[in-house]
């Protein structure tokens, strides 16, 4: 045997036997894993079908709880007043078949929304119908849905109305739910998964596959709907009606117990490993080409140094400006090699550069913006306010705590000349790209204690205790500042714990100094819901990124950096998914230089 065909043989093995064994391995995994995400989505799809037709079924009884609002006591003594309402209310709603009231007093029909049965109601004992009596002691009735002659799927509901926690009647209804075929019908998972809904006795009520809705109108028992309930979210597997193996999960319909089942063919789920099996196939035959192609050019060495620089490029145009080429033998090879690592190096450091630009342009539109947006309803409201105080004679006026004016004059007097001067910063930093500072000896736990007892007064976050713990010697800052910063740090604390369920938890502010005694450290510490660590370094690493989650765009942390930066310090983050998070405000207490531009702090 030759040694260029022993050396393809060896690449042959080397490179299609791992794949194999690979495919081996990972295969019946990724059979396992999609048949589990298939099961996972569809029991989630079922989880909020079926909340969607509950809130349908909770909606028509609050719809017929709101009679209670309409009849009153002296209404129902008067049965033609009660017909005219019934009647105008089934004309509102057109899905209610029929709709009457029935007295508490004597069980008699009091009024009734069908011409037909209005005088036979008011004649007839109601006393001895179960669901009146359930009303009666103030429980609401929700019956079994019954086919009528005209198809139609009509439910009895059984409510007593009610008028300032008064019983005034009961209302007896029919209703077509006809509202719960669409929350059934726009299931779809995968080509031909669909759902349908089933009653308590498994009589099927409404199917999203159309050529199956026929049976429907038959009044049809599932006969799988024992296996599907007893296995829940967890799925069961079996055979449909066309033969075709199926994976179901279902879902219960809170207060109704019906059942939303979800049913998908197993062989849409193993989709993702069909595609997996194929393309390994490929890539086994591609790499026993390669193999061959590198067997018959051993000893090429330059070659495949050319394709190692061609793999690089190829990473570099995808983005990949981390990877890098090693080194060939060859002196010339080695040159090109280190060029294009210095390239990626230096397409790196742009891509930075431009991204920390781009940062700076839009905080500057964002502070240009609110700048000018804010502006004018601010000297609306310190005119207002001035024109209030001035007519009622306590402007320049000390407040006196139990003025109806004294909040206002609080208002006037503290926040409203905090308000102007964060405009005027922020004007300033649109059209300067820095932070003017007003330095002074500041107290910072005084500070703190301010930012507490203002953001204590906040209705959003009730439930959520507040504290100060520590101290330090005065500091040179621009006291303003170093509240806004605090302020936005305390905010977004509070947040954090009111987004834990059930809401609350505590935000401290801990001031304290540094070993040397060069800095002062206040860290502003939650117990709030917590990140996991990378979104720390993407907080870090970027100057909009919101610490809420599902609000905000992060330009209330970008403030706190940019004012760290402009007294010469800096933000530091710590935090643990479900413990809370600390965010550290490091300054130094006698700043040594100027501020710093915002275009030096944009890339921190």
């Amino acid at each position: 045997m030759s040694l260029r065909r022993f050396g393809i043989l060896i690449l042959v093995l080397s490179g299609v036997l791992p794949l194999l064994v690979a495919g081996m391995i990972a295969i019946p995994r990724a059979e396992h894993t999609a048949l589990e995400d298939v099961r996972i989505g569809n029991g989630r799809l079922a989880v909020r079908a079926a909340s969607r037709i509950a809130a349908h079924v909770d909606s028509q009884v609050l719809l017929l709880k709101s009679l209670g609002s309409i009849l009153t006591s002296r209404v129902l003594l008067e049965p033609t007043q009660v017909d005219s309402v019934l009647r105008n209310f089934r004309m509102a709603f057109r899905h209610i078949e029929s709709l009457e009231v029935v007295s508490l007093a004597d069980c008699h029909a009091i009024a009734s929304s069908t011409i037909e049965d209005r005088n036979r109601e008011t004649t007839r004992y109601r006393c001895d119908d179960p669901d009146i009596r359930a009303a009666r002691d103030g429980r609401l009735v929700l019956g079994e849905p019954k086919l009528a002659q005209d198809f139609k799927l009509l439910m009895k509901m059984v409510i007593p109305l009610e008028v300032a926690g008064e019983r005034v009647g009961i209302a007896v209804a029919q209703l077509d739910l006809v509202g719960i075929w669409d929350a059934v019908g726009e299931v779809r998972v995968g080509e031909t998964g669909t759902a349908r809904l089933l009653a308590r006795d498994g009589t099927l009520l409404a199917h999203g596959d159309p050529e199956e809705r026929r049976r429907v109108f038959l009044r049809e028992i599932d006969p799988r709907a024992a296996v599907v309930a007893r296995h829940g979210l967890s799925g069961a597997r079996y055979q449909d009606g066309q033969g075709r193996e199926v994976l179901a999960v279902a879902a219960k319909v809170p207060q109704v117990d019906w059942l939303l089942v979800v049913e998908q063919p197993i062989s849409e789920g193993y989709h993702a490993a069909l595609v997996l099996k194929r393309d390994l196939f490929v890539v086994m035959a591609l790499a026993m080409v390669l193999a061959v192609v590198v067997g018959v050019l051993l000893g090429r060495a330059p070659v495949r140094a050319i394709d190692a620089l061609k793999r690089h490029a190829q990473e570099v145009a995808r983005g990949n400006l981390g990877s890098r080429v090693e080194l060939p033998r060859f002196v010339e090879m080695r040159s090109l090699a280190q060029a294009f690592n210095k390239m990626a190096v230096d397409l790196g450091e742009l891509q930075e550069d431009i991204r920390a630009k781009e940062r700076l342009s839009t905080f500057a539109r964002v502070a240009a913006g609110l700048a000018h947006d804010l502006q004018a309803p601010i000297e609306s409201i310190r005119d207002a306010c001035a024109e209030a105080l001035s007519s009622s004679g306590a402007s320049g006026s000390p407040p006196v705590d139990d003025s109806p004016l004294a909040p206002l004059q609080k208002a006037a007097q503290s926040h409203l000349p905090r308000l102007h001067r964060y405009v005027r910063d922020l004007r300033r930093l649109a059209h300067d790209g820095e932070l003017p500072l007003e330095l002074a000896d500041v107290d910072p736990r005084k500070v703190a204690e301010k930012v507490v007892a203002e953001s204590q007064g906040s209705a959003r976050w009730q439930g959520v205790e507040l504290a100060v713990e520590g101290s330090s010697a005065p500091i040179l800052v621009d006291e303003s500042l170093l509240h806004r910063a605090l302020s936005n740090l305390v905010a977004n604390g509070a947040d954090a714990c009111m987004t834990r369920r059930p809401p609350g938890g505590r935000v401290v502010i801990s001031i304290s100094e540094t070993a040397r005694g060069e800095e002062v450290a206040l860290r502003v510490i939650d117990t709030g819901v917590g990140m996991e660590e990378h979104f720390v370094r993407e907080l870090m690493a970027h100057d909009f990124r919101s610490t809420k989650r599902s609000t905000g765009v992060g330009i209330g942390l970008c403030v706190v950096r940019q004012i760290a930066a402009a007294h010469g310090g800096q933000v530091l983050v710590e935090s643990r998914l479900g413990h809370g998070s600390t965010f550290t405000l490091l300054l130094p207490r006698h700043p040594s230089k100027p501020a710093p531009s915002a275009q030096e702090t944009a890339g921190r």
